[in-house]
């Protein structure tokens, strides 16, 4: 299971329970486009043009807790 509250049944039903929330503002950080945006000028400009700022984000990475694409999926993403 895979929730904006973690990667894992187990965590998503702690932080729940725990009333964490998986919404939050969005970050220039959310702005992965495959690269096409190469400046942090272009990712502020992008960023300002969203009509709502707010998301519910898969954490992504490889820590505890967070969705890593290259563990399920084959290919690139």
């Amino acid at each position: 299971m895979v929730t904006p509250l973690g990667n894992g049944v187990k965590l998503s039903w702690e932080r729940l329970l725990a009333k964490h929330s998986g919404i939050r503002s969005l970050k220039v950080e959310d702005l992965k486009v495959n690269g096409l945006l190469q400046s942090e000028d272009a990712s502020l400009d992008l960023l300002s043009q969203m009509p709502s700022r707010v998301v519910g984000a898969v954490p992504y990475g490889s820590s505890a807790g967070e969705f890593d694409s290259q563990q399920w999926l084959q290919g690139k993403v």
